[in-house]
């Protein structure tokens, strides 16, 4: 497809990210996901953790911001993850067509710089949620209030939250206090996704803990740090819909892995761009800085 049209992977992301979209709620979702690989010769390949199989896997890892809407999500922006040991290796580096300018940068910053993308080429994005991986980063955290995005960042149940008491707890400490109430965080394929959910205060009047309890296993539990401006309501529902919100970027994990069978991973990005008449595109994005890991 690639080839007919005449596009560029890189093109195909930079192109018109400024496009109406005219969906209600839209959001990025920020996550990774791995393509498995065998050999050393593709740019970034390592033997990294991979979600898909959560085990060190010999692969390519990829972050990405998707945009979430009512009707579908598709992806926004990516880049590869440079692991450690190719930073240095510049002869490495030049065989697999990654440019010498190209720093590496920590999976957060990747995300930073594709929320920034974003947001300047006018995506009318209006919440961010990511999962642990990136909700530990403050400085990602940051960047969305820094914005004015509201967003839901999972975090581990020893994340240390300071409570308006002035008390340092770990997030799993509040759970002890916490009032849960069972709510439906959005529809999935069998219908309402009930939970029980409970609120709790912290120091931060903009900054609340969301905990969302499983009914089929009431031992797991799940932390959330949510933040929302001040002309946003910081309200239970908000929050607990966002959360909802951002499992549609899974659904993307398992749709990209498998359309690499018979399509590459830009052509369904294109696929799904038209699908959601959205353009999954970043803004200002230098031709070159991800796409060689395709090759």
């Amino acid at each position: 497809m690639s080839r007919r049209t005449g596009c560029r992977p890189c093109s195909v992301r930079t192109g018109g990210a400024g496009g109406s979209c005219g969906l209600i709620g839209p959001g990025l979702a920020f996550d990774e996901t791995a393509q498995l690989k065998d050999g050393d010769a593709t740019a970034c390949v390592a033997p990294q953790h991979a979600g898909c199989t959560g085990h060190v896997e010999n692969c390519v890892t990829t972050v990405f911001a998707a945009y979430v809407t009512t009707s579908g999500q598709a992806w926004a922006d990516f880049d590869v993850f440079m692991p450690g040991r190719w930073e240095k290796d510049l002869a490495r580096r030049r065989a697999a067509g990654i440019p010498g300018r190209l720093e590496r940068a920590a999976k957060p910053q990747l995300a930073i710089g594709q929320l920034e993308r974003l947001l300047k080429a006018g995506l009318p994005a209006r919440w961010a949620a990511f999962d642990e991986v990136y909700g530990r980063s403050s400085a990602l955290r940051g960047a969305c209030e820094a914005a004015g995005l509201p967003y839901v960042a999972v975090i581990p149940r020893d994340f240390r939250v300071t409570l308006p008491s002035g008390a340092v707890i770990k997030a799993e400490g509040a759970v002890r206090d916490a009032v849960f109430e069972r709510r439906s965080c959005g529809n999935g394929s069998k219908g309402p996704r009930y939970a029980d959910w409970a609120l709790a205060a912290t120091a931060s009047p903009r900054h609340v803990l969301l905990i969302r309890r499983l009914l089929s296993r009431p031992d797991n539990l799940a932390f959330y740090l949510c933040w929302a401006p001040e002309d946003q309501p910081a309200t239970m529902t908000f929050f607990v819909t966002i959360a909802g919100r951002r499992w549609p970027c899974e659904v993307g994990h398992h749709w990209h892995r498998s359309s690499c069978i018979a399509f590459s991973w830009m052509c369904s990005l294109f696929l799904a761009g038209f699908l959601l008449r959205v353009c999954p595109a970043g803004a200002g994005v230098e031709a070159g800085r991800a796409c060689p890991a395709f090759t």
